[in-house]
């Protein structure tokens, strides 16, 4: 069983390594719970509340697994069906490819493969018809890097999307249905949406570090829009019962909240994904493998914030835990289930390595750009295959049904799965589940001098993301971290007018105002760092 000493001393000095003010976790097997408890206290700054599991803190974008449940208590409703174009739910949806809206089902949203990137606002309208309003006017126009159902691209639109159709085919909003459909049924007595509702409990706050320690963020982040995706507010406490419903088939002590095959759709495989050792995706819940034992899985992280959930449905076992800055999750995680989960590793059989088929190489070659891969430049050199990833160059194997990218210490650095298009080129690759579309890419391209001094400045999104400098070093630009305490600097590849790719920032692009002069960037081709 779970050794609860050693883990309370290992939490003490995880946080103290990571330098996080408050944390709190909670652990079931069966029908009990082994360990439910807070860490630290609320605010660090000007001396909070001490924490424990009945603690408020916000958990990103473990809230679409929240969403995908409301979403399956409609399709038991017969409101929505998984398999219908939402179009016919929401007939005033339209998308910037005039062909596409058509094209999206609420299968395609709960699994990521609507086209979208990922991206966000953390500051938007509090109005009960946000949601609505940004679908219709903000969603309608983002760009689309794939065609709906082709491709997966973890991302927060889908999820908004399915959040706005359960609003129009009950008439109600989202926050609402959620309430009476979710955390009523299940005891979630403390968890909302609302700031003005989270603040009358205890509420573990942002934190930024500073030289002298740690600084609260005073400014709480709110956008209807995102409420689907990545604005819950809750407690370890729960969200074990909302974990529980999932391990005991869809029940808790005294209601079905889901029907039995309505949870195990939930946790099937839905769409496989890149990984050595298992991966797939449910609906709204990621898949993974640890020792052969599956877990369903989510991760979120909102400013300075992060959760993460783990359920083993066949072993009656689950984690929650959350923090108001970075954690190391794993280090603790990983403990807890390796004493509480069989070990199943002897059970997996191991995927064959398919030969390489060296015709297919040529339609490999080429440039391909995503949104958290960077640039991928892929060329056939004799008997290899070669990718340059963000100016890396890795020798591509044949892994699995993939291939692998090794550095030259012959470390597995990334995987690459080629999208088969016929006997034409390829337009997309995958790389470590980021989808990448084909461009044309010139080495030799150098931004203009004048533009390389256009882009200097700090940019943030608000309080929130940031602050990092771009500077012009030895004719190259760099984008620097200034928080107090990272070390994260790095040089920038250009790759066409205002787009740069980095081993970690990825990409880059840069805004231009009405005026021409440059007012921002989109890191990750998502999320805008506005000029501070």
């Amino acid at each position: 069983m779970l050794n609860i000493q050693a883990l309370e001393k290992l939490i003490q000095q995880e946080m103290e390594a990571a330098k996080v003010p408050a944390l709190s976790i909670a652990v079931i097997k069966g029908d009990e719970v082994l360990f439910a408890r807070g860490f630290g206290v609320t605010d660090a700054e000007n001396g909070g509340l001490p924490v424990t599991a009945d603690t408020i803190f916000r958990v990103g974008s473990v809230s679409k697994v929240i969403t995908g449940t409301l979403i399956m208590k409609l399709v038991e409703q017969g409101l929505i069906d998984l398999d219908t174009p939402v179009t016919a739910y929401v007939p005033w949806l339209t998308l910037s490819d005039p062909d596409a809206a058509d094209k999206v089902t609420m299968r395609t949203l709960l699994t990521h493969r609507a086209g979208f990137v990922n991206a966000g606002t953390y500051l938007g309208s509090r109005d009960p018809q946000g949601l609505r309003n940004y679908v219709r006017d903000v969603l309608s126009q983002a760009k689309l890097y794939s065609q709906p159902g082709e491709l997966f691209n973890y991302n927060c639109h889908s999820i908004d999307i399915a959040g706005l159709v359960a609003e129009e085919v009950t008439g109600r909003y989202y926050d609402d249905l959620v309430r009476e459909l979710v955390f009523e049924p299940l005891g979630m007595k403390r968890s909302t949406y609302d700031p003005a509702v989270a603040m009358t409990y205890p509420l573990a706050l942002p934190h930024n570090l500073t030289e002298g320690g740690y600084e609260v963020i005073h400014k709480m982040p709110d956008n209807v829009a995102h409420h689907p995706s990545f604005y819950l507010m809750t407690t370890a406490n729960d969200l074990l019962n909302f974990v529980r419903m999932h391990l005991q088939d869809g029940t808790n002590a005294w209601r079905e909240v889901l029907r039995p095959e309505t949870v195990q759709e939930m946790h099937a495989q839905q769409v496989e994904l890149q990984s050595a050792i298992g991966y797939e995706l449910g609906l709204t819940f990621f898949k993974v493998r640890r020792n052969g034992v599956w877990l369903s899985t989510h991760f979120g992280d909102i400013t300075t914030y992060s959760a993460n959930l783990y359920i083993a449905p066949e072993e009656g076992v689950a984690v929650v835990i959350m923090n108001n800055r970075p954690f190391p999750h794993d280090k603790v995680i990983a403990p807890i289930l390796d004493q509480l989960l069989p070990d199943r590793s002897d059970q997996v059989a191991e995927k064959a390595t398919r030969a390489a088929d060296r015709f297919l190489w040529p339609s490999y070659e080429g440039a391909y750009i995503g949104s958290t891969a960077g640039l991928i430049v892929v060329e056939q050199n004799g008997e290899e295959l070669r990718a340059a990833v963000n100016g890396k160059t890795l020798s591509l194997r044949p892994f699995q049904d993939q291939y692998a990218g090794f550095n030259e210490e012959n470390v597995r650095e990334v995987l690459v799965h080629f999208v088969p298009n016929g006997d034409q080129p390829c337009k997309h690759v995958m790389v470590n589940n980021t989808r990448c579309h084909r461009i044309n890419y010139d080495p030799s391209f150098r931004p203009e001098s004048h533009w390389m001094e256009a882009y200097q400045g700090v940019y943030a999104h608000d309080l929130y993301l940031g602050p990092y400098r771009i500077a012009l070093e030895d004719g190259q630009l760099t984008v620097e971290d200034l928080e107090y305490g990272s070390d994260f600097k790095e040089t920038l590849l250009p790759v066409a007018p205002h787009l740069f790719v980095g081993p970690h920032a990825k990409t880059l692009e840069f805004q231009l105002g009405a005026d021409g002069r440059v007012k921002s960037y989109l890191a990750m081709f998502g999320w805008e760092m506005f000029r501070i």
